[in-house]
This record gives structure tokens, C-alpha cells and sequence, in this order.
């Protein structure tokens, strides 16, 4: 019986990892804007819209680029960074929804997130 049981219970463990999904984390929320974290891993320890009317964000790892991208995908911005510290001016932004790619150092995939400027 025992034979039966284990592979069973392995096959539920594997399916449950494989389909579990992650709910996107809003980091910013306010009257102006929200910004939401769209990827499995939480590398923000601070964000925040501050009283110079930029997005900031202190990460837990440096970031080496940040990418800007409009509703239609496209790249509208590239900044250098090589900081865990980032001020993004919202002069950048209009109405609209956008994506910030944040590239880090040593890594090659690109972590979303979501920003919506009401």
C-alpha cells in the first residue's frame, strides 16, 4: 500500500508547485498612481511615491538598468543605474499604464513591474 500511496502523494505535491501562481504585490497605491510587483520575487525593501513627486525604490540587490515601457510594449526609456537606490521622475510618465524593467546586477532576466498614473 505504502508503494502506491508515496508516488501518489509526490505526483500531488508536483502539480500543486507546478500550477500554484503568484498574486502580483501592489507596492505603491495612491490617488495619482500604483505600482505593482509583477514578478515571484520580492526584491524591493523600500518604494515609495515621495514629496518630489518621484517613484523610489531601494532594492535588495544593485540594479544595473532600468527599462521604461509604454501600453504597447514598447521601450520608451533605458536608465544606467549601478545603485540599490532609484529615483524614477514622473515627468517621465503621462496617463497610462507602463512597465518598469528592472535588469540586476549578474542576472539577465528582467523583473516587471506594472505602474498605472491615474
Amino acid at each position: 500500500m505504502k508503494n502506491i500511496i508515496t508516488p501518489f502523494v509526490a505526483l500531488i505535491l508536483t502539480a500543486s508547485t507546478v500550477f500554484a501562481s503568484t498574486t502580483p504585490e501592489v507596492i505603491i497605491s495612491n490617488n495619482y498612481i500604483e505600482v505593482i510587483n509583477l514578478g515571484a520575487e520580492d526584491f524591493f525593501t523600500a518604494a515609495e511615491f515621495n514629496s518630489k513627486d518621484n517613484l523610489a525604490f531601494t532594492t535588495t540587490k544593485e540594479i544595473t538598468l532600468v527599462q521604461i515601457y509604454n501600453e504597447d510594449g514598447d521601450m520608451e526609456f533605458q536608465l544606467p543605474v549601478r545603485s540599490k537606490d532609484i529615483e524614477i521622475s514622473m515627468n517621465l510618465f503621462a496617463f497610462g499604464e507602463y512597465k518598469l524593467g528592472f535588469i540586476f546586477e549578474g542576472q539577465s532576466d528582467i523583473h516587471f513591474t506594472q505602474v498605472k498614473i491615474k
